[in-house]
């Protein structure tokens, strides 16, 4: 909830939906590319969307939207040979994450797109992340097979491994109290 607006994708439609609560109806509309399903706001109460694309058509994109306005003001667009998912943001919201052949880290006020990732991920088949908002350790889950339990491998923000155990299978997220 920002500005009193609720912020709302869909992977079925290009757009970020913003919804007046106290009328129960969609607002505005904002363009922001195919298979939107990564939201989060920044500390200049800013949201930024990850939009997968699609494979045949439209690439995948990240885009900065002001809340004050509904414009787009920035979309960095992926190369065609990018998949990124998983959008997540540290506690101070100065830096976004997100899953593309490994963890990949951005400053909010950077001027394109990562062009390494922070932490590979070699053989790993990386299913979900989350930063902790007070630390700043990174999370990644390997989903392994997608059939036993994921393996989960701790980061310290600047990459570094700091720790590993096991979860549950499939494990996508990560919640933090």
């Amino acid at each position: 909830l920002l500005h009193n607006k609720v912020y709302v994708c869909n992977v079925n439609k290009e757009y970020l939906y913003v919804i007046d609560p106290s009328q129960d109806k969609v607002e505005d509309s904002i363009w922001v590319g195919k298979n939107a399903s990564g939201i989060q706001a920044d500390k200049n109460a800013k949201l930024w969307v990850l939009s997968s694309g699609d494979f045949a058509a439209s690439p995948a994109r990240l885009s900065l939207i002001n809340t004050s306005t509904h414009d787009l003001e920035k979309s960095f667009v992926f190369a065609a040979n990018r998949e990124p998912f998983k959008l997540a943001i540290n506690g101070k919201k100065d830096t976004l994450y997100f899953i593309d052949k490994g963890v990949c880290a951005m400053p909010v006020n950077a001027a394109g797109l990562p062009d390494v990732p922070l932490v590979t991920s070699g053989q790993s088949h990386f299913y979900g992340i989350g930063v902790h908002p007070i630390t700043s350790e990174i999370y990644v889950s390997d989903a392994l097979d997608y059939v036993q339990r994921s393996h989960i491998t701790v980061y310290s923000a600047m990459g570094s491994k700091k720790a590993e155990f096991k979860a549950g299978i499939n494990a996508n997220g990560f919640y933090f109290e």
